[in-house]
């Protein structure tokens, strides 16, 4: 009998409900953003926003678009798990775009000789 009159003052509450509180997660994901990063080359470092070979972090599903720049000598930005690379000489800028996938922590380096060993590299998280 007890459950019964639960069930009734349950039910009676149902009527009672305003729509405008009801929220529904379907699993839409929220779209992605486009984020763009300024980055200067120079021997044998990477500055973004005043910090050198510095982790970028970005979320999975992002567009990124690197916007980069030697101020000394022949250099490229290589981010080996999305496909990206693009190079450029002392003075050139050039921009690499790729969409961060996969969550995870990845590198990016310079490839140009031995760059990469003498640190010109830094990490990409990816949440």
């Amino acid at each position: 009998m007890l459950y019964l009159v639960v069930l009734l003052v349950l039910l009676s509450a149902c009527d009672q409900v305003d729509e405008s509180d009801i929220e529904l997660d379907i699993g839409i994901p929220e779209p992605a953003s486009e984020v763009v990063i300024e980055m200067t080359g120079g021997n044998y470092w990477f500055e973004v926003e005043g910090q050198r070979n510095p982790t970028i972090t970005v979320k999975q599903g992002d567009r990124v678009r690197i916007e980069f720049e030697s101020v000394d000598g022949f250099h490229d930005v290589v981010i080996d798990r999305f496909g990206a690379s693009a190079q450029v000489s002392t003075g050139g800028r050039t921009s690499l775009e790729f969409v961060a996938s996969e969550t995870g922590t990845f590198e990016y380096y310079c490839s140009v000789g031995s760059h990469r060993e003498r640190g010109m590299v830094g990490q990409l998280i990816v949440e």
